[in-house]
């Protein structure tokens, strides 16, 4: 699927990542920018949320700093759960 962060497009899929990691994405400068996602997130659908918004910072924020995008993610991922999001069937990428 394509998203767009930051006025740029990137394409989102399940697919490999490095070793110990449940995602990555391209730089913003890097032509047909992708957004990888680990598959097993599948079947966790906070993790998921968690990682998806995770790249999404690094699409948009290249120059962040880890551990605020890393901390960021997961603060927002909680939020969105708490006032009631739910993923309304399995992933659709």
């Amino acid at each position: 699927m394509l998203v767009t962060v930051h006025g740029k497009r990137w394409q989102m899929q399940f697919g490999r990542t490095p070793t110990g990691w449940y995602g990555f994405c391209d730089t913003p400068n890097q032509p047909k920018k992708r957004i990888i996602l680990r598959p097993s997130l599948r079947k966790n659908h906070q993790l998921l949320l968690d990682t998806t918004i995770h790249e999404m910072l690094h699409a948009g924020g290249p120059i962040l700093d880890e551990d605020f995008v890393d901390t960021m993610a997961t603060d927002i991922a909680r939020a969105l759960i708490k006032i009631g999001w739910r993923l309304p069937s399995g992933p659709n990428l």
